[in-house]
């Protein structure tokens, strides 16, 4: 029940919420005071959460199907994501270091600590410092990093970023990573690098799951969504039942 989930103090230290059915007290047939049947979702994503509604009719009692309805457009919600360079590929690289003389290792470690130069004086052109990306506003306005300490912190920031990439780049080089790849496995000790991407995955659930007959329950369901978002979409109670006679299909070929 939820009232007694509540009680409990779980839900707040996990930062849940609950989403209990609209316009009904139980979730039962035979009963008027069991509502056992409810949503608990993340307080995250709670604003997304359009309706939880009874569908009456489905094959699946004792229980009341529920059906729950995000809004029409979670794609349009952003968050921001810190991004995270790949990991170097050290194996590869190790494999070819120790077959190089130490000419060559000095070769490959000058050419490495150039590019890197460049790519951080070409930074240093258009945002006046020698790291790759912009900080952010927030710490550029913070008046606890001005004057001379601030001047000091990009100062040691920028040796950092130069050793660093330096060093990406010699291990990219000896690993064999084509330039225009590169980008992709660095940005260690530069600047930050926030985008604002949607809340929901661009792919729709696909066959991760061991059983083969889940895989296919899967794909079908996301089929037959897709078909009832575009054809039925003002009549939830019809998808639901469109959806629930198909699983109950499915169910009953495993035991044919």
């Amino acid at each position: 029940m939820p009232d007694t989930l509540l009680a409990t103090g779980w839900l707040e230290v996990a930062h849940f919420n609950i989403y209990t059915p609209n316009g009904i007290t139980s979730t039962l047939y035979k009963h008027n005071d069991r509502l056992i049947d409810y949503a608990i979702v993340s307080a995250s994503i709670f604003p997304l959460i359009r309706f939880l509604i009874p569908i009456w009719g489905t094959p699946w009692r004792p229980h009341i199907s529920l059906l729950l309805a995000v809004i029409d457009k979670p794609m349009s919600l952003f968050a921001d994501v810190l991004l995270h360079p790949k990991p170097l590929p050290m194996d590869e690289a190790l494999k070819v270091y120790s077959t190089l003389t130490d000419a060559e290792v000095s070769l490959t470690w000058t050419r490495s600590l150039r590019a890197a130069k460049r790519k951080l004086n070409k930074a240093k052109r258009r945002t006046g410092i020698a790291i790759l990306g912009r900080p952010s506003e927030a710490l550029l306005s913070d008046p606890k990093f001005s004057g001379e300490y601030k001047a000091e912190s990009i100062r040691v920031g920028e040796g950092l970023a130069e050793a660093t990439l330096s060093s990406e780049l010699f291990v990219l080089s000896l690993a064999g990573v084509p330039d225009k790849e590169q980008h992709m496995f660095t940005g260690r000790s530069q600047y930050l690098k926030i985008l604002s991407k949607p809340v929901r995955g661009k792919n729709a659930v696909g066959p991760k799951f061991a059983d083969t007959a889940t895989d296919v329950t899967v794909e079908a369901v996301n089929c037959i969504q897709a078909w009832a978002d575009g054809n039925i979409s003002d009549n939830p109670q019809f998808r639901g039942a469109v959806l629930s006679a198909f699983h109950l299909a499915h169910s009953c070929a495993q035991y044919a």
